[in-house]
């Protein structure tokens, strides 16, 4: 994968070798994730009217706090804030943040109508390549290492 790809430059984010972790759930929605990004970019390249772009930034917080509660069970479950306290803490903490992100994009919308989509989505992809290449790749090697 390459991460010096400017993830403003209009191309979708391919699956590659790379994101694969070898747990299937997470995998699934990684790639899920991975998609609805995709289809964030192509929508919001376009014109697209107020009440779809506050339906899109909805639905990728939804599923990206479903996605990030899956993982934090699967930390939770392999006892990994006991074993790994500063990375686990650094796990959540980026959930946190990419929360806090999507949640600072949509109340700006809500309340001025304004949207900076390039930011969004430079955000977006950046979050999402470094997130699964980085911290989410440390989990799966810590739960392949110490199975439940």
């Amino acid at each position: 994968m390459d991460l010096e790809r400017s993830p403003q430059d209009g191309a979708p984010i391919v699956w590659e070798a790379g994101f694969e972790t070898g747990i299937a759930d997470m995998d699934e929605q990684h790639h899920i994730l991975i998609d609805t990004l995709n289809e964030a970019q192509a929508k919001l390249r376009g014109e697209v009217r107020h009440e779809a772009i506050d339906q899109l930034l909805r639905d990728l917080l939804a599923y990206a706090l479903y996605h990030f509660e899956a993982e934090e069970a699967m930390m939770q479950a392999a006892d990994y804030a006991a074993r790994q306290p500063e990375t686990a803490d650094a796990h959540v903490a980026q959930h946190r943040e990419f929360a806090a992100r999507i949640v600072a994009f949509r109340d700006r919308f809500t309340s001025t109508g304004e949207l900076d989509r390039e930011a969004l989505l430079a955000f977006l992809g950046t979050w999402l390549r470094e997130h699964i290449l980085g911290i989410d790749q440390a989990l799966a090697r810590f739960i392949h290492a110490h199975p439940v």
